[in-house]
């Protein structure tokens, strides 16, 4: 039996007190046929609507369903698809339900899905709480996007594999090679993650303004630097081909060109399959090492162009080595501040990707190694230990064997 309420109670008292309020004349002998059926059709009508949500006695509504207290809680720890799930599940969200699917699905960089639901939340009275973003200012990003998102290409799409959706104006002389080789990408993410590879939309921008406010837009943050010109996040790649001075930021068709488009979707596919699959954010700095991060890229762009890795070797010695300039430290490359604002970036680049093929080995074995590092570091957290479990390799002596090896020391 299901327990009632001290709500039910009182509509269930003011049923029977209505009906055995009637005249004396029914109360002094049984009531016939019909008053017996009425009685309880009375009784029926108001144990519906006792059960009926959202429903009201005298003007004085019912309670709406309480918000989800797990969903907001995977919200809170930045567990976007766990939130996702979450909400899924709910029969009858209320409206700070819908609102933190928005904010979530968003975040997964869904706008679809999150303009759905912060729209149904912002009609039954909710956009958020002091100190999160209000409704409306994430349903103007999400019109942003909308508004500047080049259209899909389905050619490219079909041709290439239905884990990559292609977003591109009429081909370029530089998107035009992009586009060509969206079928590699797709071949070396299935190489990696198999039939686990994470879907990625591909967004190809040939003008600089559409893709600043695209960019501020979709990740709510403006693009950082003048010549910053794409990256790959949670289910998305992002690429412009123009810098800030409206210049050509890599040429059309080069081999590093096409390298770093999939560099980023190295980085869009960690972090959308540590999303699925464990509820973790790759960018928490309590997870993520920019030598592995960037590291893992280069490798995933190296497994369609072996000579990716030769060109940074090749680099080290003739601008590092050759000029006698000291390789960093192996700290250097964990910190986010030492690796992208100190020092040489590009060396913290290269030395990382060289230090990721030390570690996986070749393109035979090396890519399945991936997908056990990222399950593994998700449990664990602690990524020498990880990375010496998978690769039976110590990071910190490899990186040192590598640099005494480029540098020639004997040490």
């Amino acid at each position: 039996m299901i327990p009632l309420s001290d709500l039910d109670r009182r509509l269930f008292r003011a049923a029977h007190h209505r009906i055995d309020s009637a005249p004396p004349t029914y109360r002094s002998r049984r009531p016939p046929a019909p008053c017996r059926l009425l009685r309880f059709r009375v009784a029926a009508g108001f144990l519906l609507l006792a059960l009926a949500p959202g429903s009201a006695i005298d003007g004085e509504p019912f309670p709406e369903a309480a918000p989800d207290r797990s969903l907001k809680a995977a919200v809170e720890g930045s567990r976007w698809g766990e939130a996702v799930r979450i909400f899924s599940t709910i029969r009858k969200p209320a409206p700070e339900d819908l609102y933190l699917a928005g904010v979530a699905h968003l975040r997964l960089h869904q706008p679809e899905r999150a303009r759905e639901e912060l729209l149904r939340g912002k009609e039954l009275g909710f956009s958020g709480w002091d100190g999160w973003p209000g409704a409306e200012a994430l349903l103007r990003r999400i019109a942003t996007v909308e508004e500047v998102l080049p259209p899909v290409r389905p050619e490219e799409g079909r041709s290439a594999d239905s884990a990559i959706a292609v977003h591109a104006g009429p081909p370029t002389p530089w998107s035009g090679p992009v586009l060509q080789a969206v079928p590699e990408f797709a071949a070396v993410g299935r190489r990696i993650f198999g039939t686990d590879l994470p879907r990625v939309r591909l967004v190809l921008f040939a003008e600089r303004q559409p893709y600043e406010r695209f960019h501020a837009a979709m990740f709510g943050v403006p693009v950082p630097t003048a010549w910053h010109d794409g990256t790959g996040n949670i289910n998305i790649v992002v690429f412009c081909e123009k810098d800030r001075q409206e210049k050509q930021s890599r040429r059309a068709g080069e081999p590093e060109t096409i390298g770093n488009v999939l560099h980023e979707f190295g980085h869009a596919w960690l972090a959308s399959y540590l999303m699925d699959r464990h509820g973790k954010e790759w960018l928490d700095p309590a997870l993520r090492r920019p030598w592995l991060d960037e590291g893992l890229a280069d490798y995933a762009a190296s497994l369609r162009e072996p000579t990716y890795l030769e060109r940074r070797k090749a680099w080290i010695e003739r601008e590092k080595v050759a000029k006698a300039v000291a390789p960093p430290s192996y700290q250097t490359l964990n910190g986010y501040r030492e690796f992208y604002e100190e020092g040489d970036v590009d060396t913290h680049y290269w030395l990382s990707a060289l230090l990721v093929a030390e570690l996986l080995g070749d393109a035979k074995g090396g890519p399945a190694l991936i997908p056990r590092i990222l399950d593994q570091l998700a449990r664990s957290g602690d990524h020498e230990a990880t990375v010496r479990s998978i690769t039976g390799k110590d990071p910190q002596k490899e990186f040192e064997r590598l640099t005494r090896r480029l540098w020639k020391s004997p040490r």
